[in-house]
């Protein structure tokens, strides 16, 4: 039978003393598995015993160690053998052990000298937790098989009553069986590795060391004579930690081993790095997609070197981005404070905190990600007077929204160290604002452009451009707009506050409001999209944010086509839960396609992205940047080579004459988008493509001089 087969077979929950957990679960699940990981309140070496069969199978035929987290609730012996294995020689393991072996009748019959032995081998490895209130008592496996991961959970400790006497329960969850089994799975996986690598904030893991067991077994000399309890076991063993110096840094920026800033496809993260580190100041400008969260994260970890300690805020501009940044400080060691469903007492009593934690020496770093609103709130005057205590640095995501009046009136200079991140740093059309934020964050000190990126470490793109036609009623309405705006072209050049000029602007608005929602988008959407259901995956449709009917329109006809989408509005922003089930869905491919207006511009780090349909376009270039950014992201997982792009596009019927300032800016607006897209598409300009409409609006440009 094929071990998947087997693996499937296994039922969705047990009760131990009914099972042979040994045989019937955990011996199929160990015969496919190369790591194994559990977290647990109580250990004993009794549980060697109960799951010989398993534990033998692995360690035969697996060289990786197993890794636990455990409570200091361990018996004198254990604690004993423990101590004796750990300080061994590796040297002398023969003279130990002479010709041990963890097989499955030794696990069996000498379950204590089998852990002396499995630890000073490093077949095993421990860490003691021990939380900050309460105890710690969770009870998860974690598996690594060849058809993906596998957990084992529920009210079992690792002990021998545990698996055979008690009348406990556990459940299992295989990612492969659906959307709730991987979530369960991430979720312990995650806590897991949060606490394996000491950067949880409720509890502390501990090396099993000398100093710690001989801790440990002092205590446990003194226990029954004492009566302590649990409780004030793990409390007299964390005091003796400390004071031995033995307790790590809670938290503490440090780059994964995993990330390679300095050489190939993403060394200019490290020539970024470089460039800023030297004043602490400065502004990055890398193409979406190009890393810009993780060059920072480097930026603050090498800050940290030149401070006994650091807070970092980072400020994002929308509430969907606080948990993407979250989850990249973690790869750091680092679990930060998100203010994503927090309120602002919770974030000020969260930096009060860290503050503490500082002051301390219980953390070298603390990471707070809030956002832009944030730094114009009271919550920047708890920071302002902060600074005097502790150093702290800023990094600004999508810097460019910074350059607003609202935050030039609030900003503090609070900061010690200012890192701005954005693909476009200038501000179109906003001389000042862009000059306050060179005066204020500094230069951009780095620059990669999307040209740099592509072929590099953005993925090519192919560019499709199709021309659409207003219907009657939209000719009509444009028609009349546009005699109106003739007959008020004087206003253009009047002072903005003259009733003349409001008008003038309104009915601009309105004629550019018929291009963006035109009707006929929809019908080309229906044209572009491909005619099988099943070709259709991992799609971003953008519509305009000046009439909901176009989301609408377009959802309906997803619908009608038996295509699996979801809408990202700011609805769906708000919940944090069914924001984080959206991106996964669309992550895996269980949704076709997500439908949005301007939400999913900025920040949304979704690199499964292959398709893009562009129903509405504003002439800011930072928005055609960011919209390649979602698309152009390398994906591994799903072996994408390239990505494609729909744009859609009205020349409306002009008649000589009739090309107001207003209308000349429009059709110069499309012809700069249409030639920006193209420059850099792998396609270029191909005939009956882009290059004849690039044509059509040059000739309506020159028509106009």
């Amino acid at each position: 039978m094929e071990t998947l087969e087997v693996l499937n077979k296994l039922e969705p929950i047990y009760f131990a003393n009914e099972h042979n957990l040994d045989e019937e679960v955990f011996g199929p699940i160990c015969q496919t598995s190369d790591h194994i990981r559990c977290m647990t309140g109580y250990f004993s070496s009794g549980s060697l015993r109960e799951l010989a069969q398993s534990l033998s199978h692995f360690l035969k035929t697996q060289s990786t160690s197993i890794k636990f987290i455990i409570s200091p609730n361990l018996s004198q012996e254990d604690a004993e053998a423990l101590r004796n294995a750990n300080s061994s020689d590796k040297n002398l393991i023969p003279l130990l052990f002479p010709g041990f072996e963890p097989t499955e009748d030794n696990l069996r019959t000498r379950s204590v000298e089998s852990l002396a032995y499995l630890v000073a081998t490093r077949r095993i490895e421990f860490k003691i937790a021990i939380q900050k209130d309460g105890l710690f008592h969770t009870k998860c496996w974690l598996f690594d098989t060849e058809h993906g991961r596998l957990s084992v959970h529920g009210s079992i400790n690792a002990t021998q009553n545990g698996f055979s006497v008690n009348t406990e329960q556990l459940s299992i969850d295989k990612e492969w069986d659906g959307e709730k089994s991987r979530k369960v799975i991430s979720a312990i996986s995650k806590k897991f590795n949060t606490l394996w690598a000491n950067v949880s904030q409720h509890v502390t893991t501990f090396d099993i060391n000398d100093h710690t067991l001989n801790h440990l077994c002092e205590i446990y000399r003194n226990k029954s004579r004492e009566g302590l309890s649990q409780r004030e076991i793990q409390q007299r063993l964390e005091s003796c930690l400390i004071q031995k110096g033995e307790k790590r840094l809670l938290r503490r920026l440090k780059i994964p081993d995993w990330l390679n800033y300095q050489t190939g496809p993403y060394s200019h993260q490290g020539q970024a790095v470089s460039s800023w580190v030297g004043s602490g100041r400065g502004i990055l400008s890398i193409a979406t997609g190009g890393g810009k969260t993780l060059t920072s994260l480097v930026a603050a970890t090498l800050a940290t070197h030149q401070e006994e300690s650091l807070l970092v805020v980072i400020a994002v501009p929308t509430k969907a981005l606080l948990d993407q940044w979250a989850k990249d400080v973690a790869h750091f060691s680092i679990e930060p404070f998100s203010s994503f469903g927090k309120t602002g007492r919770d974030t000020k009593r969260a930096l009060k905190g860290m503050l503490r934690n500082l002051r301390l020496g219980i953390s070298k770093n603390e990471v707070l990600i809030v956002t832009h609103a944030a730094l114009k709130s009271d919550l920047a005057d708890d920071i302002d007077k902060a600074s005097s205590r502790v150093p702290i640095m800023l990094i600004g995501d999508e810097v460019h929204n910074l350059g607003s009046s609202g935050f030039k009136e609030a900003a503090r200079e609070s900061f010690k160290y200012r890192l701005g991140l954005s693909a476009t740093a200038v501000r179109q059309f906003d001389e000042d604002g862009t000059a306050f934020l060179t005066d204020y964050f500094g230069p951009v000190v780095y620059d990669f452009p999307l040209d740099a990126a592509i072929g590099n470490c953005l993925v090519p793109y192919e560019y499709h451009v199709h021309r659409v036609v207003l219907d009657e009623n939209e000719e009509e309405a444009w028609s009349e707009l546009t005699h109106q705006i003739r007959q008020l072209a004087y206003a253009a050049e009047l002072p903005d506050t003259a009733k003349e000029k409001e008008r003038w602007k309104l009915l601009c608005l309105q004629r550019r409001r018929i291009v963006e929602s035109a009707s006929g988008k929809i019908a080309a959407l229906a044209q572009s999209l491909p005619k099988d259901r099943e070709d259709i995956k991992r799609s971003l449709v953008f519509c305009t944010d000046k009439d909901p009917e176009q989301l609408l329109a377009v959802n309906a006809l997803l619908t009608r086509r038996s295509i699996n989408f979801h809408q990202v509005t700011a609805e769906e922003t708000a919940s944090k839960q069914l924001l984080v089930n959206i991106v996964d869905s669309f992550s895996d491919g269980s949704l076709q396609i997500l439908t949005s207006k301007r939400v999913l511009d900025e920040g949304f780090n979704i690199p499964q992205t292959e398709t893009a349909y562009l129903l509405a376009s504003n002439t800011v270039r930072r928005q055609w940047i960011q919209r390649l950014g979602r698309v152009l992201r390398s994906s591994p997982a799903t072996n994408k080579d390239h990505a494609i792009i729909h744009d859609y596009i009205v020349i409306p019927k002009v008649n000589d004459g009739e090309i107001d300032n207003d209308l000349a800016s429009l059709i110069k607006g499309e012809y700069e988008r249409v030639s920006f897209f193209s420059k850099l598409s792998s396609n270029g300009l191909e005939k009956n493509g882009s290059l004849s409409i690039i044509s059509e609006l040059i000739s309506l440009m020159e028509n106009n001089k």
